[in-house]
């Protein structure tokens, strides 16, 4: 887990052999979620303090560490007492859970009755709803529902794959990505799902868009013109800007997008 300050470049926060990923800053600006991957090869959640001096922060697992389960996803709560994330167990079964950090109880957020498989998960910036990726309904699409996972409505309605959420900073629109066009680009839409913009088109495919703090960026993590990496997409110019790019390997993905006082 690395954070990248604009004026002091990269550091690190964690130093474990194990794969460490999904790292989010709580609204406060002092704690980060994430998962890693310890012995077992599960993936759990782990919260850690960030400390203002260079000394390597400690992470404390949340997650029980109950083998029929890997944990994916974290999100905190907009009070920053809870964290939100999917479970999937041994059938590979997924559900959403919330666990409380003052209370250290988890409890389930939704009761689909079948099969149910979860990409992603978005908390509104009022954290009064949650924006998730689902294939409840054959394939992957967009769905909101309050916070205590009551009043599920789908917000997008497509053949082809919606998924990786991501809320504005004003709660106005969420940022996906969809192969409506036969590669995963980047759109957004406001929260009725009735004003659909794309913002990337280059026939190759993109994942994880995260909001500038300011929402007037989207960075993403994918392909343009064959060269892997980040990019930056504008929001408003959209198509009619080319992305820039922030870094060059895939595989490091940005997690989340915030202004802090570290």
């Amino acid at each position: 887990v690395f954070s990248w300050s604009p004026l002091g470049g990269p550091r690190r926060l964690s130093d474990t052999p194990y794969r460490a990923a999904n790292a989010v800053w709580s609204p406060d600006g002092q704690r980060m979620a994430f998962t890693s991957e310890r012995e077992d090869g599960r993936s759990d959640i782990f919260v850690m303090r960030i400390p203002a001096s260079t000394r390597m922060p400690e992470a404390e697992q949340i997650s029980d560490g109950n083998i029929r389960y890997t944990y994916l996803s974290p999100q905190w709560a907009a009070d920053g007492r809870s964290i939100f994330y999917i479970a999937t167990d041994t059938r590979l079964i997924d559900s959403l859970r919330v666990f409380d950090l003052q209370a250290g109880e988890e409890r389930p957020l939704t009761t689909f009755n079948g099969v149910d498989y979860y990409d992603a998960l978005s908390i509104s910036p009022d954290g009064e709803q949650i924006a998730f990726a689902s294939q409840r309904d054959g394939n992957w699409e967009i769905y909101v529902m309050e916070i205590d996972g009551s009043n599920v409505r789908r917000l997008t309605s497509n053949r082809a794959d919606d998924r990786d959420p991501a809320w504005s900073p004003d709660g106005t629109q969420i940022a996906f990505v969809s192969a409506r066009d036969g590669f995963l680009e980047v759109y957004v839409t406001d929260t009725a799902g009735s004003a659909l913009r794309q913002l990337t088109d280059s026939s190759e495919n993109k994942r994880k868009p995260v909001w500038s703090p300011d929402g007037s960026y989207i960075v993403f993590n994918g392909t343009i013109d064959g060269e892997a990496g980040n990019f930056l997409v504008s929001v408003t110019a959209g198509t009619d800007s080319e992305p820039f790019r922030l870094s060059g390997d895939s595989t490091d993905a940005v997690s989340d997008w915030q202004l802090t006082h570290q």
